[in-house]
């Protein structure tokens, strides 16, 4: 019953992206980018603990979350197009 549900939902994804791609493509980079923001804390926590003693006595947690945080930003303004979203 499960695989059913399953291949009912991905056949209408399929439907709704054969007749608009672009804007099943919007959707589903928007929320990508909303959940990476959500989650943006996490990811700077998990790499500034990852990091080298040697990088991390140069560079302080702040410098870190600056960086992510622009890479979230770069990521954002390639995956979605801000003539389509709406504001």
């Amino acid at each position: 019953m499960e695989y059913l549900i399953a291949l009912l939902i991905v056949a209408l994804i399929a439907v709704l992206f054969f007749k608009q791609p672009n804007k099943v493509y919007d959707v589903v980079m928007t929320s990508l980018i909303d959940e990476v923001r959500a989650k943006e804390a996490d990811i700077v926590h998990g790499l500034y603990n990852k990091l080298p003693d040697n990088i991390k006595s140069k560079v302080d947690s702040q410098t870190v979350a600056q960086i992510v945080s622009f890479t979230i930003q770069v990521a954002s303004d390639i995956l979605v197009d801000k003539e389509k979203a709406p504001s």
